[in-house]
């Protein structure tokens, strides 16, 4: 006889907005990271399990996380993607860079994400408040040295003209 086992559905666990809610109140008296303290009051802090897919997200004032995105992080891990998401907040990223965001959505993200993510590892290098997510390994985000001391800006044009080459460069060859 053959037994079954049965499917397991992920289901949030009780400790999981508890545990959120302690690393973050642990960043917000933290040394590094006690001027965004602020920030992070600013607005609404969701814990999504209705979100099927991984991902932090701000509106510039409401921050949502989803269950599947922060569950598979350590406690370090969670900080970095609290103090990411709250950066964009502080630095204003869905106003300031509208413009640019009408043009390419996605390169001004990535933008603001290479930003950001250089801003955190400046911060705590160390990685003793805040660890840089990784999966298997590898880091989890945008980080290049290269775009160090640049604006938004800067990198979005970067970005853009690295992304025209690349267009320029699938033709067949034919062409006026």
């Amino acid at each position: 006889m053959t037994s079954v086992m049965p499917i397991q559905v992920p289901v949030m666990k009780p400790l999981t907005p508890r545990r959120f809610k302690k690393i973050k109140i642990g960043l917000m008296r933290s040394p590094l990271f006690m001027e965004l303290s602020a920030v992070m009051m600013l607005g609404k802090t969701s814990i999504s399990v209705a979100v099927a897919v991984a991902v932090a997200r701000t509106n510039g004032r409401d921050e949502e996380y989803s269950f599947v995105f922060i569950e598979g992080f350590n406690d370090k891990e969670v900080g970095f993607v609290i103090i990411h998401e709250n950066l964009h907040k502080a630095a204003r990223h869905m106003t300031t860079y509208k413009a640019l965001h009408k043009k390419n959505a996605g390169l001004t993200n990535a933008a603001c994400d290479y930003w950001i993510n250089l801003k955190i590892r400046d911060a705590d290098p160390d990685e003793i408040m805040v660890a840089m997510p990784r999966r298997n390994g590898e880091f989890f985000g945008l980080l290049d040295e290269r775009f160090r001391g640049m604006t938004v800006l800067q990198i979005f044009l970067i970005l853009e003209q690295e992304q025209d080459e690349e267009c320029e460069g699938d033709g067949d060859g034919e062409g006026e």
